[in-house]
């Protein structure tokens, strides 16, 4: 039994070495996924932080499609076309470029700004900290109010 497995998972690799080796061979397109897969062991191996992340909004960007399409479409194969702006991306993110700048855009406060290598990344910490200042002040002007209805209340008194 434990043979007949192992000849059953070896011949499992042949058959993935066979389909390597025949798609090194002849130039196909690749499919959402392989693309996805290839992406994060790149960004993994340049030590880029979120590598799977990363490749999906560098592949929505080039395929002008929401994350989630990305997961229905797994299967999909990608022309050059689709294929040669997208390395040109995951290479220079590979390089170390934001991949804000990559995009065009930054999320910042639940607001999308343009963004180019002109500006500076916003890091999560700024955005913490605008919230923080915004709920003092939101804080303070409440009790502005309450003190002015105070003296209003002991005026009519």
């Amino acid at each position: 039994m434990a043979e007949r497995l192992k000849e059953s998972a070896m011949e499992g690799l042949r058959r993935r070495r066979r389909r390597l080796w025949d798609a090194a061979a002849r130039p196909s397109n690749m499919t959402v996924l392989e693309v996805l897969q290839s992406s994060t062991a790149y960004f993994k191996k340049r030590k880029i932080d979120n590598p799977r992340l990363n490749a999906e909004h560098l592949l929505v960007h080039v395929l002008n499609r929401k994350r989630l399409e990305l997961y229905l479409e797994f299967e999909r194969e990608l022309d050059e076309a689709e294929l040669k702006p997208l390395r040109d991306l995951v290479r220079r993110r590979g390089e170390g470029e934001p991949l804000q700048h990559l995009l065009g855009t930054v999320e910042f406060c639940g607001h999308t700004f343009l963004c180019d290598k002109r500006a500076m990344v916003p890091r999560p910490e700024t955005e913490e900290l605008v919230e923080l200042l915004i709920s003092d002040v939101e804080v303070r002007r409440q009790s502005f109010v309450f003190s002015m209805w105070e003296r209003a209340a002991a005026l009519l008194r």
